[in-house]
């Protein structure tokens, strides 16, 4: 965008909600593409993390 000289105020704020898989996997595709990697199940991950996952979403609707 800098060498077209396009300049505005531009939002690339996400508004869906992203998984931890799919932010593995784009690190995979664009950064380094012989990461390989196994999920936990939930029983396992229950074993090794003290507190439990939160489901948060960030609400980007002040942002648009």
């Amino acid at each position: 965008m800098a060498n077209h000289n396009l300049i505005r105020i531009w939002n690339f704020t996400n508004t869906r909600v992203v998984n931890y898989n799919k932010i593995i996997e784009m690190y995979k595709d664009f950064i380094k593409s012989k990461l390989s990697y196994i999920n936990f199940t939930i029983k396992k991950q229950m074993k090794l993390i003290i507190t439990i996952k939160s489901n948060n979403k960030m609400d980007a609707f002040k942002f648009r």
